[in-house]
């Protein structure tokens, strides 16, 4: 391959070539390749989500909620501003927020416990749009309905 390659002037990166394990079972083991050592990982990101050898995405999940918790904060002057109106804010934060958030969430696989965890991220984050603070005790079902976005609770369902 690297033969190949070379006569279009492209060259391997042997320092980002990696042995993906992409099952269940042994790590996959280090190879030695024309003497450049290629690591076996049993983690990695592949256009923007980390594939895993484990059967559940909990780390996977985690990391969207941080981005996505990142993008909130770093948008924090766009939910305060007054001249917008809520759909306006709501529109963008399903834009901005919700599509990082579930990116790639069609191969997480989520328990009731990880899927309760997304739940309180939205919840959370429509709260703060709508200036509700936590003492308020305001219902889920208020909250959602009152952002107009009751519908995108229910995108992912448990299994």
């Amino acid at each position: 391959m690297e033969e190949e390659s070379s006569k279009s002037g492209l060259h391997i990166s042997w320092a980002k070539t990696k042995v993906p394990n992409f099952r269940a079972g042994p790590e996959a083991q280090d190879l030695v390749v024309n003497g450049h050592t290629v690591d076996g990982v049993s983690e990695f990101i592949y256009f923007g989500s980390k594939q895993s050898s484990r059967v559940n995405s909990p780390a996977e999940c985690f990391r969207h909620i941080a981005l996505a918790a990142g993008i909130m904060n770093d948008l924090d002057d766009v939910w305060r501003q007054r001249s917008l109106s809520l759909h306006t804010r709501f529109c963008f934060y399903s834009a901005c927020v919700m599509t990082v958030l579930l990116y790639g969430c069609e191969t997480w696989t989520l328990n009731k416990r990880m899927w309760a965890k997304v739940q309180l991220f939205h919840v959370r984050c429509q709260c703060g749009i709508l200036s509700m603070k936590w003492d308020d005790f305001i219902p889920n079902v208020t909250v959602a309905a009152t952002s107009g976005l009751d519908r995108i609770i229910n995108i992912v369902r448990v299994r």
